[in-house]
């Protein structure tokens, strides 16, 4: 309004070259502090910014500032009528940590340095005696400030007087410095555009516009927040929705936490679906939507709805307020003008799209869908065209029975199933809708069960729950019998994930009848054993019940996939060995959807049980691309090559929103693998929090987890408690009859036995490793055995084809664990350095690639790259503070001494100029990495 700005951006200067703040805790900053003290330059200063900006924060801070300088401060503001009061803005928090400001009484003594003067505007003489009469006293006590929030509410006399103060303080004495909202309404901006340019012409103005968020503010925004580092898909949510607006990414990220929509793992956060809004009735910009003249609230709310029709929006508004088209025009108009609305071209958009869910979301049912029906009809007779297909059937599920039936139900289904996979939650919603719209049972049914199929792949497990139990309940008799099987698995497979163990319990015991016949409650119960990990019972039952699955079509196929499944992991890889021959010979067990989930099923136990070329040749049989996996599968895939940047996210992701669930045994591997990797980067504490989240979900195989937990006792000097820890992960496995993983397990502890010198324990470790080896028949169960015994008996040959297998398994991290375990027990070259220190250099595996440069320096191997070394050594040593480890604790990670870590820490603090281990460790949380 004061300054004109149309083509401005937030967080640029001005057309005029007005220099822009950064309003970072909502205090001043120096370019509006130094604009505003009394001294030289022009006498009046405009700040400002849309609704939100913290233009009411900025004034407040300012005061604070000013007041403690000695300067005399006057407050007031207008409101929408034209009237000015005295206020005081006060600095002040919300309870969720937003900072913002509010108005408190007027001091007694406070005054009103000017306001509306009848006339002024149409009378010269009447502003100028005005004027003179405000600016008197300001001139007589001298370095005074007037504080005017709301400038935008000024009419025109208002104007006029304020005109006349300026140029009377044009000496420099007094400052005015005005808030004003941005865009202007029409009236006002209309009013104040010929004052603002008379006044730029002699300089007595200058313009300061508010910033508004980017990227990187909202970034450290939510580090603040959640103490942990956004993802890419947490900060674009927030920055689509708010567009930068301080006000409203504060209510946006506190209405995420409160709803439980951001979850960290390894001081990551992510965004976690389905993400519902309970509730957004304190949000700043509905206040200041409820604070306009009357009537544009009510417009606002249904605008909410309605503004994707474009511009059928004001026919719309017509109907939906039931007022005459003149004012539903006029209303818009006045949206437009608050900075509510924008209108460009055909098109009508909400300023902040975050406002259009807030209004929304207090919206009742039964206005939704007289708002939803509203949009539909118009769409039906033509009033409405061109509207997005999948706005259009969200409205079609709020009108739910109001809606056209078949015509309803045709298009909630049709949209549904084109919406899978890419968003299975609003797929999920649509069809939710087009239940209640089935014109008999049947139909109801397959609705149903398209539904919990939706709800199931979209994460949405109490949903699929309560689907699974309907359909079972009510309609088992109206389904063929292999659609029953595929219920009754996805119910067990739901209630595993959402942790309903006592019904599991209830499954596996054969108490619950919900299951159907003999033959799908004898499947149900072994899958269900098998997610309480009860696998050897699962095996058994399988065995001694064939003759009763076998006998159906439909339970068959799971019956011996499972079966296999169990036998693998218990050590009987024959059964398997057939299913997967097979497979890669065409010959499957099943079609359509069943056969992809047999594919996956094989799959994911080639990568459980650590066959990553396996599984890879079975893909590349099917022409199906890892990516066509399950989360979790996709993932593991991406670890296991070596592909670590993305695939960390992506793995922190996966945990975060499926908290150890939702993918079988795969979960468990994928998060020791990723705990392995995030160790050799030094993140010990962010591999125990991940570790720790993974454990929340209960996974299958949750023994499997306890290997990366020993490894980080070892590095932390507790070789005992790691050993302890193992042992009792292989006594858990062995009560399980489990032995996959224990190649890994006995690994280590052979490793931890060969380092203290005690060859007697190594050599009952290489003994039952080449057992496991024997009975796994697993490339990785091989290649243990075979390096151990090379180590134990100290034969270069054996080591060298330990080597062999490892090459031929193509994992480059488990390669180079190897090589730098077999030079330090002396059983391989130390040329082989040269290629581990590179593997864990491209994994960034800083605390992995330390340890193999102390060994090529004992043995005499070139390090390539001082500069690079140096550079490395700071910022594991960084890292290492910021993981939280004390002095003693790095100083036995880095296998050298308090003394050096001592002193490699005061010349890093001193480098970077950091005060304190605090100081430098959130520097790293923080992105602002000193090294």
């Amino acid at each position: 309004m004061f300054c004109d700005e149309p083509n401005s951006r937030p967080g640029t200067a001005t057309p005029e070259g007005s220099p822009t703040i950064d309003d970072r805790e909502n205090s001043p900053t120096d370019a509006l502090l130094d604009a505003a003290s009394p001294g030289s330059g022009p006498p009046l200063v405009v700040v400002t910014g849309p609704t939100g900006s913290g233009r009411t924060s900025a004034l407040a801070g300012l005061r604070t500032t000013l007041l403690a300088r000695g300067v005399t401060v006057a407050s007031m503001r207008f409101s929408p009528g034209g009237g000015a009061a005295p206020a005081v803005p006060s600095a002040t928090t919300d309870g969720r940590g937003a900072l913002g400001a509010r108005y408190g009484a007027a001091h007694p003594s406070a005054w009103l340095p000017f306001g509306p003067v009848e006339g002024a505007h149409a009378d010269p003489a009447v502003a100028a005696r005005a004027g003179a009469a405000a600016a008197a006293p300001m001139l007589a006590g001298g370095n005074t400030v007037v504080l005017v929030d709301d400038a935008q509410w000024m009419d025109r006399d208002s104007l006029a007087v304020l005109e006349s103060l300026v140029r009377r303080l044009r000496a420099g004495a007094v400052r005015v410095v005005c808030a004003v909202r941005t865009p202007a309404t029409d009236l006002v901006a209309a009013g104040a555009a010929a004052t603002m340019r008379r006044l730029r012409r002699d300089d007595l103005v200058v313009s300061i516009r508010l910033p508004l968020f980017d990227e990187a503010r909202i970034v450290r925004e939510l580090r603040t927040a959640v103490a942990a580092v956004p993802s890419t898909e947490l900060v674009d949510r927030v920055r689509g929705l708010t567009r930068g607006i301080p006000a409203a990414v504060a209510d946006l990220v506190a209405g995420l936490r409160a709803d439980g929509a951001v979850h960290v793992v390894d001081r990551h956060a992510h965004l976690v679906p389905p993400v519902r809004r309970t509730g957004m009735e304190g949000h700043h910009l509905l206040r200041g939507v409820r604070g306009l003249a009357p009537g544009l609230a009510d417009a606002a709310t249904a605008a909410a709805v309605l503004h994707p029709v474009g511009p059928a929006l004001p026919d719309l508004l017509v109907t939906a307020l039931g007022v005459p088209a003149d004012e539903a025009t006029d209303r818009l108009a006045a949206l437009r003008d608050a900075g509510v609305l924008h209108h460009g071209g055909r098109s009508w958009r909400f300023v902040v799209p975050l406002l259009a869910e807030a209004l929304v979301s207090g919206i009742g049912p039964y206005e939704r869908r007289r708002l939803a029906m509203i949009v539909v009809e118009a769409v039906r007779d033509g009033t409405a065209t061109g509207v997005d297909e999948a706005y259009l059937t969200d409205r079609v599920a709020d009108a739910g029975r109001l809606a056209p039936a078949r015509w309803a139900l045709d298009l909630l289904c049709a949209q549904a199933r084109a919406a899978v996979p890419a968003d299975p939650e609003r797929a999920s919603r649509w069809l939710s809708a087009a239940v209640e719209l089935a014109s008999d049972r049947t139909e109801r049914v397959e609705i149903l069960r398209m539904h919990l199929r939706t709800s199931f792949d979209g994460g949405d497990y109490p949903t699929a729950v309560a689907l699974a139990r309907e359909i079972l309940h009510y309609d088992a008799e109206r389904l063929p019998v292999p659609a029953r099987q595929i219920v009754a698995i996805l119910l067990v497979f739901s209630l595993h994930n959402v942790g309903d163990v006592e019904s599991l319990e209830e499954i596996a015991a054969g108490t619950r009848e919900t299951l159907g016949d003999e033959p799908l409650r004898r499947i149900g119960q072994a899958i269900a054993l098998v997610h309480l990990d009860r696998w050897v019972e699962s095996r058994e039952l399988l065995d001694s019940t064939e003759d009763v699955w076998s006998r159906s079509p439909a339970t068959r196929a799971p019956g011996r996939m499972f079966g296999a499944f169990t036998a693998l992991y218990t050590g009987e890889p024959g059964p398997f060995e057939e299913m997967l021959a097979a497979a890669e010979q065409g010959r499957h067990v099943a079609s359509g959807w069943e056969r992809e989930s047999h594919i996956e099923g094989l799959v994911s136990a080639l990568l459980t049980v650590g066959e990553l070329r396996r599984a890879e040749r079975l893909l590349d049989a099917e022409g199906q691309a890892p990516e066509t996996l399950a989360p979790a599968g996709q993932v593991l895939v991406s670890l296991m090559r070596g592909r670590t940047g993305a695939s960390l996210d992506d793995a922190r992701r996966t945990v975060a929103r499926s908290a150890g669930r939702g993918s079988g045994t795969v979960h468990a591997p994928m998060s020791q693998i990723m705990a392995f990797l995030l160790i050799a980067q030094g993140r010990l504490s962010g591999a125990r929090d991940l570790l720790a989240s993974a454990r929340a979900g209960a996974p299958a195989l949750e023994h499997l987890l306890e290997d990366p937990e020993a490894e980080i006792d070892v590095i932390l000097g507790d070789v005992a408690r790691a050993e302890a820890r193992l042992t009792d992960a292989l006594d858990t496995g062995k009560r399980r009859g489990l032995l996959v993983g224990s190649d890994v397990t006995l690994a280590q502890l052979a490793g931890f036995a060969l380092d203290r010198g005690d060859l007697d324990v190594a050599r009952r470790r290489a003994v039952e490793l080449e057992g496991v080896a024997d009975r796994m028949g697993t490339s990785r169960s091989a290649m243990y055995a075979t390096i151990t015994r090379a180590a134990v008996d100290r034969d270069p040959a054996l080591a060298r084809e330990g080597l062999r297998i490892g090459r031929e398994r193509g994992i480059p991290f488990e390669l180079a664990t190897t090589q730098l375990r077999l030079v330090a027990h002396g059983v391989a070259d130390p040329v082989l350095l040269s290629e581990a220190y590179a593997t864990f250099g491209d994994l960034d595996a800083l605390l992995f690639r330390a340890w193999t440069r102390t060994l090529m320096t004992a043995t005499e191997v070139p390090i390539p790259g001082r500069r690079v070394t140096v550079e490395e050594n700071e910022r594991l040593l960084a890292l290492l503070v910021a993981e939280g480890l004390s002095n003693k604790q790095i100083a036995v990670t880095l296998r050298t001494s308090d003394k050096s870590v001592e002193g490699r820490l005061g010349r890093l603090f001193a480098r970077t100029g950091h005060r304190s281990r605090i100081e430098l460790a959130a520097a790293i949380l923080t992105g602002d990495d000193p090294v």
